[in-house]
């Protein structure tokens, strides 16, 4: 699961327990900011883990992906999976897809999908590139998943606030769901 998945990567903490913690408050606070179900969250996460690992994405890194993605109304199970195959193409090939967008991949360190982002969405603003030409690229290259691209690539700085609040603001995010929760008549009557 997520956690045989993320443990080692998580620094934030130490043990087993204070792992799990991160790792269930970094969920719940995803689910309470975003338009995310857990569902979807974990279907998301299930595609895009493997290779978001290889590709220098944190757990946190991750989550604001998919988060960013729903808010923009992208599921997780598709935007895990076209984001999973882009990332793939990008470790595969860096020096063909650097020169298809004319954009710098350095093939020698882990891949930094913010950089890609940041430098496509810098050309789209020059004129020097549109949304048009992305997809025509995407085809080319034989990827999939060029809405999802599109839609981070225009999202980007929105990308960056979601993966540091949820550094910032996800601590007990748990506990205080559970206890509004608790609050509900029906739920504490439930319990009795």
């Amino acid at each position: 699961g997520i956690y045989n998945n993320f443990s080692d990567s998580i620094v934030s903490t130490t043990g087993a327990m204070g792992k799990f913690k991160f790792i269930n408050d970094s969920i719940v606070a995803t689910f309470r900011d975003h338009q995310v179900e857990i569902k979807e969250l974990r279907d998301g996460m299930k595609h895009l883990s493997a290779m978001g690992k290889e590709s220098n994405l944190t757990f946190t890194d991750q989550l604001g992906i998919l988060a960013t993605l729903n808010d923009h109304l992208i599921k997780s199970g598709i935007a895990g999976r076209s984001t999973q195959s882009m990332l793939s193409k990008i470790a595969k090939t860096p020096i063909a897809f650097a020169k298809a967008f004319e954009i710098q991949i350095d093939p020698m360190v882990p891949i930094d999908l913010i950089s890609i982002l940041e430098q496509v969405k810098k050309k789209l603003g020059e004129g020097a590139l549109t949304a048009s030409q992305v997809g025509t690229i995407f085809n080319r290259l034989g990827l999939r998943g060029a809405k999802t691209f599109i839609t981070l690539v225009k999202y980007v700085d929105e990308l960056k606030e979601n993966i540091q609040k949820l550094k910032d603001q996800s601590g007990d995010a748990a506990s205080e769901m559970a206890d509004i929760m608790l609050d509900k008549p029906d739920v504490a009557f439930a319990r009795m």
